[in-house]
């Protein structure tokens, strides 16, 4: 259920509608819209994955911290849900460890003899 909610945020963030075919908005001719600018002056070409199964594959090999670099997040937002999507698997790991530890410990029968 968790996959399913951050690979649908994850989508929501990284998705811009000037790419999207049959986009009416007037600013989305410009080509600021197409091409992004970071900090040092270079530019990338933003494209658009709009299926919904790779934003959760994302989700998923990010919570089971395996990081494949196959898709990378380009926006902020979609950094940070990574890094909460990351937080959220690691959290989750250590409960199943804990409570497979609490199975192993021996009962107080077994301890005396």
């Amino acid at each position: 259920l968790a996959i399913c909610f951050f690979g649908y945020a994850f989508r929501c963030v990284e998705v811009t509608s000037c790419l999207l075919p049959g986009t009416t908005i007037a600013g989305c001719k410009s080509e600021n819209a197409k091409f992004w600018s970071l900090p040092d002056g270079s530019t990338y070409e933003k494209a658009n994955d709009i299926y919904l199964w790779n934003a959760m594959w994302f989700m998923t090999v990010s919570t089971t911290t395996v990081a494949f670099s196959d898709v990378t997040p380009t926006t902020h937002m979609g950094r940070f849900l990574a890094c909460v999507a990351g937080f959220f698997g690691i959290v989750i790991v250590s409960l199943v460890t804990a409570s497979l530890a609490n199975l192993l410990k021996f009962t107080p029968m077994e301890t005396l003899g």
